[in-house]
């Protein structure tokens, strides 16, 4: 009877690595979605709407630092 209990419990342990594993995955899918796809599509937009890239670039060019100074520079009416 106990080993019958410590086979249950073994495979309870199993099956709870297994599903902590697919929700990890899942998790990672998750925050990898929430950061790639607002990414194409600002980058499409900035590419294809000029307005869109000059707004960026406006906005680009008040922050701080060298990033802020490269967009400074290169700004066109």
């Amino acid at each position: 009877m106990e080993k019958r209990e410590i086979n249950t419990v073994n495979l309870n342990m199993n099956l709870e690595e297994e599903e902590l594993n697919s929700n990890r995955s899942i998790l990672i899918g998750v925050l990898v979605a929430l950061i790639i796809f607002p990414m194409i599509v600002l980058g499409i937009l900035y590419n294809l709407n000029p307005g869109f890239r000059q707004n960026a670039d406006n906005f680009i060019s008040t922050l701080p630092g060298p990033i802020g100074a490269s967009k400074r520079n290169k700004l066109t009416p």
